[in-house]
């Protein structure tokens, strides 16, 4: 699994403009790992 510091590197530039998508991210990414 690549570090929480990757992905949001990755992902920073979309979220940073989509408010509402980090949120969707943040539900797809902890999810499953607290289901």
């Amino acid at each position: 699994m690549p570090h929480g510091r990757e992905i949001f590197r990755g992902d920073a530039a979309e979220l940073g403009r989509l408010h509402e998508s980090r949120w969707q991210w943040l539900e797809q990414a902890v999810g499953p790992a607290v289901a």
